[in-house]
């Protein structure tokens, strides 16, 4: 007798271990139950057609298929993420989870078999497939060997400096440039640089490590990407700029407004003396004359804020143009997030006069009504200059963004999309008021148990035998190896998921820990290839395997090891910003003021017993809070969801 029960049972076994059920299937099943494979066959028909619970069941033919459908459909999702990866990474993931269901692997020639006749299927050819899955059209007269080239001649920030500064000019050439160079690929650039973001400078060393003759499609996937990322990272280096230029004639105006105005003053004086000193007899003194030099139209405040601007005419001027040339006179690109940042950009380019605003309108641009006044009396011609500053400030507070940016982009935008899980917010009202009540509870307590020596050795003393570090970092490799089984596991993973699987690794364990951790001594010492023999075999390794998601990796099982040997949790994060010089200055280099420092701003976390923690590259101008999402994110990645306080260094 047939009992539904136990053929459901059976069937849905086989459709979450195998993904359906086969013909094979059914006649073992008829035998189990003492049945003909017919009857059996006829009442799975009917209750497929009348019963909801069958109809879901997939026959997958009279044998079982040497690849399971979850296998098909992890080669058909593997190939429209990225149909030019290395396929052996997604036959050996197969392979692995064969043997984890103790089942018989799978032959390699029924493998490629499968994943070509996928690749004809999915994309007609072999050729350009990336494209082709990314939904870019790849140009007809496209060549490699000419957009390689490009990147070292116009995707580059090289020769964009001048005396005194940044070639702002240059920059935007150089945009314009890479812009129509982008444009045989018909797509926006801003459309892919957020997967881009995390591993753009890692993606420059992954393409020098390919011989120009190799892995085609690889180095074409690789240099739009890199082309890509330029048009972004270019286009936010001319704001900056832009931004920065204007700056600096606030700088100017702020060193010299102080003398404009006490030479203004004198002027005044002098005018008021000269004119008292034609009157020799003091009843000719009328109090008219008095009144006129005591009641002034305008202040000399506000007569020095204006010569000032009148001065920086062509700076203003210039910065209005490159604005209105990067974005087709503010249409293309561009978001007015108020109405008042479009009327100031319609006053900037003279659309809109100072006459057709009412009051409210006049004392919204202006912010002081002197000036407001001053304007009225026969100044309009420095209106323009005034929103042109306003425009600048705008922008910077995120009133006006750009679509073709990443630090001036519509941040709003990409925070609704944001999908938040209440668990996620652990900042509750009770922990704020622990934190103002001082009664938090952290493990702050100091480690009274470390080892000290009464006799401290001299500074000047010379050790009696020298310590070969390189056999200590030996030692702290197979140390990490041997207390993270993982280990090498998680790297291939990461590598695989770093290079979208275009490549994969080519050593065994031993040699790959052995120059992974000879590439970190190497980096650490800050060392160039041409120091020494011994660092000319690591180019290569350290172009392929090494990037900072790689070393931030290598860092967490670092941290899990001494977690593991003095049983302490990290609880607090004390963060600080400082200016490191860097070797080469390039367009790139930030001064820093507090540090004058010219290179970069790094900002930096350790916990409350100066265990480092975090270390990234900001702005100069940025303040720890600006950048607290990005350590947040890092440290919990890290050391887990044990850290609760994050703070500054308090001055």
């Amino acid at each position: 007798m047939i009992h539904r029960e136990q053929v459901l049972r059976f069937l849905q076994e086989k459709q979450e271990t195998e993904g359906g059920y086969t013909g094979t299937d059914l006649t073992r099943l008829a035998e189990i139950l003492q049945v003909t494979s017919r009857g059996l066959n006829k009442r799975i028909s009917f209750w497929i057609k009348t019963d909801k619970d069958f109809s879901k069941f997939i026959y997958l033919g009279k044998e079982k298929p040497p690849i399971t459908l979850f296998e098909f459909f992890k080669i058909e999702h593997g190939l429209e993420s990225n149909p030019i990866q290395v396929k052996k990474g997604l036959y050996d993931d197969i392979q692995e989870e064969r043997i984890e269901r103790n089942k018989e692997p799978l032959a390699k020639t029924t493998f490629y078999r499968g994943v070509n006749q996928k690749i004809l299927s999915m994309f007609g050819s072999d050729q350009d497939n990336w494209f082709k899955a990314k939904k870019i059209t790849f140009p007809e007269n496209y060549s490699l060997e000419k957009n390689r080239e490009s990147l070292n001649t116009i995707f580059t920030f090289s020769d964009l400096k001048i005396y005194g500064g940044a070639d702002i000019e240059g920059i935007y050439k150089r945009l314009v440039k890479a812009k129509e160079a982008f444009s045989i690929y018909n797509v926006d650039a801003n459309r892919y640089y957020p997967e881009i973001l995390l591993k753009r400078k890692f993606l420059k060393n992954l393409l020098s490590s390919i011989p120009p003759n190799q892995q085609l499609e690889a180095q074409a996937k690789l240099i739009f990407q890199i082309q890509a990322s330029y048009i972004i990272e270019c286009n936010d280096l001319l704001i900056v700029e832009l931004i920065h230029k204007h700056g600096r004639s606030i700088q100017s105006d702020n060193a010299s407004r102080q003398k404009v105005e006490n030479k203004m003053r004198k002027d005044s004086l002098d005018a008021f003396r000269n004119e008292f000193k034609e009157l020799d007899d003091s009843a000719k003194i009328d109090a008219k004359v008095i009144k006129k030099h005591s009641n002034v139209l305008i202040e000399e405040e506000i007569l020095a804020r204006m010569k000032l601007l009148r001065d920086h005419i062509d700076a203003y001027r210039t910065i209005l143009k490159l604005f209105n040339d990067l974005t087709n006179n503010m249409t293309t690109g561009v978001k007015f997030h108020r109405n008042e940042a479009r009327t100031v950009y319609e006053l900037a380019t003279g659309e809109l006069t100072w006459d057709k605003l009412n009051e409210q309108r006049k004392k919204s641009i202006t912010w002081n009504p002197d000036l407001m006044k001053a304007i009225d009396y026969g100044n309009a011609d420095v209106v323009p200059l005034i929103a042109i500053s306003r425009l600048i400030e705008y922008i910077r507070n995120g009133k006006i963004t750009f679509d073709e940016s990443y630090y001036f982009q519509d941040v709003g935008e990409r925070l609704r999309n944001v999908q938040l899980n209440p668990n996620d917010c652990f900042l509750t009202p009770e922990i704020l008021d622990q934190l103002i009540a001082y009664t938090y509870p952290i493990n702050g307590s100091l480690q009274f148990d470390i080892p000290t020596s009464e006799l401290e050795p001299q500074d000047d003393e010379l050790p009696t035998k020298w310590i070969d570090l390189s056999d200590i970092l030996r030692e702290v490799s197979t140390y990490i190896r041997s207390s993270n089984p993982s280990w090498f596991k998680e790297h291939d993973e990461l590598f695989k998921k770093q290079t979208d699987g275009l490549f994969w690794i080519e050593y065994t364990e031993e040699e790959f820990a052995k120059r992974f951790y000879d590439s970190i001594g190497f980096l650490g010492r800050n060392f160039r290839y041409r120091d020494s023999e011994e660092f000319f075999g690591l180019k290569y390794f350290i172009q392929r395997y090494i990037s900072a998601a790689t070393l931030k990796l290598e860092f967490k099982f670092i941290h899990q090891c001494l977690e593991q040997l003095s049983n302490k949790k990290i609880e607090c994060v004390v963060l600080d910003t400082m200016g490191i010089d860097a070797r080469i200055k390039s367009i790139l280099s930030n001064y820093h003021g507090r540090y004058h420092t010219m290179g970069f701003a790094d900002l930096r976390a350790v916990s409350i017993d100066m265990t480092p923690i975090f270390s990234g590259v900001c702005r100069s101008t940025d303040s720890e809070a600006m950048n607290i999402v990005e350590v947040i994110d890092e440290v919990r990645e890290i050391c887990g969801d044990g850290v609760k306080i994050y703070t500054g260094n308090g001055h």
